[in-house]
């Protein structure tokens, strides 16, 4: 564990950029939504929406530098569409964010939204108006050219929260 903790830290500090961080939903602010195990969920729990409207996930992310980022939702939803509102920081970013159906509700897929995000802390915040929502699995974060996400971010993080996890090369590591 020790060898693998040093050869993460050896590539984040060549590289300062971190491509990606994976916030899982379960984790996040939940009102009205339910925490699930199962569905071959990343850490054995989804948190599922219950109400039509109202209904909300709300995640924290730290950013060193402010400017475009991706945010893609991992989700399942057997149901037709059921779009969500987006909030980024209190503000109403995109009023319905379309969540297709997966076709059933044991198949992951995704959604992404282009945003901006500030230096500093940012609430990314889904809110059911309507139809309920998917169930959602995590939130990936990445830079526009893998920027803006560096080392420290991951340290940050790590000290801000019991438990994290996050992605480098398309393996997920998880903080503890």
């Amino acid at each position: 564990m020790r060898k693998a903790l040093l050869t993460l830290l050896s590539i984040l500090l060549a590289t300062r950029v971190l491509p990606a961080q994976i916030f899982e939903a379960e984790t996040a602010t939940l009102s009205g939504v339910n925490v699930f195990t199962g569905r071959n969920a990343s850490s054995n729990q989804y948190a599922d929406f219950q109400n039509p409207s109202g209904d909300f996930i709300e995640w924290e992310l730290p950013v060193n530098q402010g400017g475009p980022y991706r945010l893609t939702f991992i989700y399942q939803l057997g149901k037709p569409n059921r779009p969500l509102q987006l909030d980024i920081n209190g503000t109403l970013t995109l009023a319905s964010l379309d969540f297709p159906s997966t076709g059933n509700w044991v198949e992951w897929d995704s959604i992404s939204a282009e945003v901006t995000l500030v230096s500093g802390l940012n609430t990314i915040r889904l809110t059911a108006i309507g139809n309920s929502g998917a169930n959602f699995d995590f939130l990936r974060v990445s830079s526009e050219g893998c920027e803006g996400l560096t080392f420290s971010d991951v340290i940050s993080y790590a000290g801000a929260q019991d438990k994290g996890s996050f992605s480098v090369l398309d393996q997920q590591k998880t903080l503890l």
